[in-house]
């Protein structure tokens, strides 16, 4: 990787992660404060933990389709200024349908998928894999970094402390992206705004079996997550009688095993080139790890199955996205990544439904949330024996 390469992903990584930290940090504080915010009940709880990824399932596409047209840059910064807006708007909220308005616009601002594609276009074809391994594990890293500074804030500063250092964060990403990723040339020449609407472009990047597995596979993964921390915090305070301001101190050791696990098995499968061959078996790691939350009553026992659950999340943030890049051509790379970060959000959105409405009934009924899951491994077990005749 030449320097102006690892200067890119290096901005691009800290672009993710204060980006995605401020939208995660929200996970594991909004049940333990649910009774401070005026209104709430376990179904708007969920509501509002879901509520971004709605706007961005929504918006993904249509932004990443204007970042082929008119650049990358512009776009990002757009979306960051979006971000901030319902940063403030739900660090302001009183009541849970004001801070769930925040949370949609919060996910207005939908430059994931742009973001990718910027990766795409400034690295070199041997480096791809490598760089959005790399910004993907930046993601889990923001994911778990979050698990912790979300109850320090909150123990603090209160909820609203937390989404006004979001705020904060997206005013950084602004100043990183203006200042540090120079102005990127135009995707689609001559401005060729139709091809924006060009329904066979997109026929074309959704017909792909592949990239269909990708595209459902980000959806589930997101899903579960955010089902899960609909009720993981609840059980380490109600289950383990574990204060809410000190959640910290379970997240912090999980949070570091799981970098270290992360890295090992990312260094592994590179190096034996087994990536996409290896997701039926995490599939199958990532679901035992949430069936042990939903059902183990031993703490120690119950950190392990949570230490399992963040490396095999962290495992395909990292995964993913660089295989979506890797099958498609530059002119659709952002349409694709659209597409990817559009079942990405979709799913948070519909886990958080899920999860609150879930939240209601017993511990047993938990287990629904596996379908997508089993649908998923399937779904590769499928795509194994196609690719194998």
């Amino acid at each position: 990787m030449n320097f102006s390469e690892r200067r890119l992903i290096f901005i691009v990584s800290i672009l993710y992660l204060v980006r995605m930290l401020g939208l995660f940090m929200v996970f594991p504080i909004l049940g333990p404060y649910a009774a401070e915010i005026e209104g709430s009940s376990p179904v708007l709880i969920g509501v509002a933990l879901g509520a971004y990824g709605v706007t961005q399932a929504i918006l993904q596409i249509p932004m990443s389709w204007l970042s082929d047209v008119f650049g990358r840059k512009s776009i990002i910064i757009m979306g960051l200024v979006i971000f901030c807006l319902g940063s403030l708007v739900a660090g302001l909220a009183n009541n849970i349908s004001t801070m769930i308005i925040g949370r949609l616009l919060q996910g207005g601002g939908a430059i994931a998928g742009s973001v990718m594609a910027l990766i795409i276009d400034n690295t070199r074809e041997s480096q791809r894999a490598k760089s959005m391994a790399i910004v993907g594990a930046s993601i889990g890293i923001s994911f778990s970094l979050a698990m912790v500074l979300g109850p320090v804030v909150a123990a603090f500063l209160g909820i609203s402390g937390v989404f006004y250092l979001t705020a904060s964060l997206s005013i950084l990403g602004i100043i990183l992206v203006s200042y540090g990723i120079p102005s990127q040339s135009i995707t689609t020449p001559n401005h060729d705004i139709s091809a924006m609407w060009n329904i066979d472009t997109v026929f074309r990047v959704c017909k792909d079996l592949k990239l269909q597995s990708l595209y459902f596979g980000i959806f589930c993964l997101h899903f579960i997550l955010t089902t899960s921390f609909s009720f993981v915090p609840h059980s380490l305070q109600v289950l383990f009688n574990i204060p809410r301001d000190i959640h910290w101190y379970i997240y912090l050791p999980v949070v570091l095993g799981s970098l270290l696990g992360v890295l090992f098995i990312l260094n592994f499968f590179e190096k034996n080139n087994r990536w996409r061959g290896s997701f039926v078996f995490f599939i199958l790691i990532l679901s035992l790890s949430v069936l042990g939350l939903l059902f183990i009553k031993n703490f120690f026992i119950y950190a392990c199955f949570l230490l399992i659950f963040f490396v095999t999340f962290n495992y395909f943030e990292a995964t993913l996205p660089a295989l979506v890049g890797s099958q498609v051509l530059e002119r659709n790379r952002g349409l694709a990544l659209g597409l990817f970060s559009t079942s990405q959000f979709l799913g948070a959105a519909c886990g958080g439904l899920f999860g609150g409405w879930l939240f209601q009934f017993d511990s047993v009924a938990w287990i629904f949330c596996l379908i997508p899951m089993i649908f998923w491994l399937f779904f590769e077990l499928h795509l194994s024996f196609v690719e194998s005749d």
